[in-house]
């Protein structure tokens, strides 16, 4: 196994390390919002679209029809998504994040970014602009 192999195999425990440190899903509870990962996912895309449909998180996530439709009702019934039919095609939903889950959504960024701060903290400024000019350059890449 080459080194370039090993260390991204080491990157990768790193990344399950950090995740698995934040720990999204007690976050979340901390916070008001009882939801599981992909709910998150789903939440923090409508949030970032405004407004959505069932159609645009099926295409965003890579998932089935069914499977978006029981996510949204789920976070419907927890009365964290509003669902309305669309005025331009009424087959088609338009969803939107209700005021509860947006405030619950600002909290638990607040927090994780509090988070952060603390993880990112054993960088020093210099190493800090370092690894966000590098991961700039990654995710530029991914564009």
């Amino acid at each position: 196994m080459d080194t370039r192999t090993a260390e991204l195999q080491n990157m990768l425990a790193g990344f399950h390390k950090m995740r698995q440190h934040t720990n999204l899903k007690d976050l979340c509870r901390t916070h008001g919002l009882s939801v599981t990962h992909t709910q998150w996912m789903v939440l923090h895309f409508i949030y970032k679209e405004r407004s959505t449909s069932i159609k645009d998180i099926r295409r965003t996530f890579g998932i089935t029809s069914s499977a978006a439709t029981q996510l949204v009702n789920e976070l419907v019934k927890k009365q964290y998504v509003i669902k309305k039919s669309s005025t331009v095609d009424r087959r088609e939903s338009v969803l939107t994040l209700s005021p509860t889950a947006r405030r619950g959504m600002a909290r638990v960024q607040h927090a994780i970014l509090i988070h952060l701060k603390r993880l990112f903290s054993t960088l020093t400024d210099q190493e800090f602009t370092q690894y966000v000019r590098l991961t700039k350059k990654i995710n530029g890449a991914l564009a």
